[in-house]
């Protein structure tokens, strides 16, 4: 067995039994022999294929859910073995492994002596084909977890089903790639957390997403990852392309804040989803490599949504604030002509408003660097700005009616 395919069969008995630590304890001992008894058959279950005889079947020993033992057989020209002196104690889990043509198999449940000594298993195996023989998504889901100002959380799921009866394992020689699903995710995705269906160690990055290499035996296959999409403004146009047809892309949107709107996407009810009300958005047969295009509006987007934004606010501050000088200026200049008959030149002090008015334009600039130089987040920025403008507008009005 490979490392890869070994690594994925300790996860799997990790998860089948419960078990929170799977490497061998220390303090666990070799169980006593017994009378258990375990006689299997392995079968092939593609349409004329070989009956596998002679064929290794390792049988993982597990007591009080650690492992503490295998034990290895041969099937005998029918594809049938059998092992006994097997401990039967409700301590003990038996797992049954064959590797055939280069993929693990294994029975859906692990075996445990409940009914007496001797219990009947069955491993179905299929021949490996480098073809991916008709597969397809019979549904993909894309729910939004999660929408920050800053991020949305996006979890996709689904099923992949093989019509067929041979495992797809993909042969570098003839499709070029090891790789069996691709999964194109957006640009500009992070934190990528692939999870059901997809084991880690088959794992490889793509310049458009991840891929994985892990073979499709026939029949559905669970699968779901999640990863973080960053976005700038309140409008996000996603495009989603999928390497496999696909009978039902649904996206699941949370309240009625974000709106939702694509070519052929139509509303389909609702769910309650952990305990949370979601929307669905619902597009048909989708084909390998097609363009499903929507857009996303109402998201609770920052204040600025990118730098540009920023730098054109930051503009926009400087420029108010040069027109007020002017027009500050332009008041100073006629006062100052007019009290220098008198013979007393005018100051800036002498006037309170345009002093306060001064300090405040002032103050909003600074603010201005501040956030834009990231040493002020964004609530402070947008309250202390926002008291600031106030009390500019309400000086200026009250010149203005002087």
């Amino acid at each position: 067995m490979t490392a890869g395919g070994l690594r994925r069969l300790v996860l799997l008995l990790s998860l089948l039994v419960g078990a929170a630590i799977w490497p061998l304890s220390a303090q666990a001992q070799t169980p006593a022999t017994g009378d258990g008894v375990i006689s299997g058959t392995v079968a092939n279950g593609t349409a004329g294929g070989a009956v596998p005889a002679d064929l290794e079947v390792t049988v993982h020993v597990l007591t009080n859910r650690a492992k503490t033992d295998e034990k290895v057989v041969r099937t005998d020209g029918n594809g049938q073995f059998q092992l006994g002196g097997l401990a039967t104690g409700p301590e003990m889990i038996y797992f049954t492994v064959v590797e055939y043509q280069g993929v693990v198999y294994f029975p859906d449940r692990p075996i445990i002596f409940q009914d007496g000594p001797a219990v009947q298993t069955t491993i179905t195996v299929f021949d490996a084909s480098p073809m991916d023989s008709n597969l397809f998504y019979d549904r993909l889901n894309l729910l939004l977890i999660d929408t920050s100002p800053t991020a949305l959380t996006i979890m996709e799921m689904g099923s992949v089903n093989n019509p067929g009866d041979k495992t797809f394992a993909a042969d570098p020689m003839v499709t070029g790639s090891a790789r069996t699903l691709r999964f194109n995710l957006p640009p500009g995705a992070t934190q990528i957390s692939p999870q059901a269906g997809l084991p880690q160690d088959s794992l490889e990055q793509t310049p458009d997403g991840f891929a994985t290499t892990d073979p499709v035996k026939p029949g559905r296959r669970e699968i779901a990852f999640g990863y973080e999409l960053p976005y700038q403004s309140a409008t996000l146009d996603l495009s989603r392309t999928f390497s496999l047809p696909v009978g039902a892309f649904t996206i699941y949107v949370p309240g009625d804040d974000i709106q939702l709107i694509g070519p052929g996407f139509a509303m389909n009810g609702t769910a309650d989803l952990g305990g949370r009300t979601f929307r669905r958005f619902e597009i048909q047969n989708v084909t390998p490599g097609a363009d499903v295009r929507f857009r996303l509006s109402g998201l609770p987007a920052p204040f600025f949504g990118n730098p540009r934004d920023l730098g054109l606010a930051v503009v926009g501050s400087a420029t108010l604030a040069l027109v007020v000088f002017v027009i500050l200026a332009v008041r100073r200049r006629r006062q100052a002509a007019g009290v220098s008959n008198a013979g007393e030149p005018a100051d800036l002090s002498d006037d309170p408003v345009l002093a306060e008015r001064h300090s405040l334009l002032r103050s909003v600039a600074e603010l201005d660097e501040q956030f834009a130089a990231g040493s002020l987040d964004q609530e402070t920025y947008q309250a202390r700005r926002g008291e600031q403008k106030a009390r500019l507008v309400a000086l200026t009005r009250a010149s203005a009616d002087a």
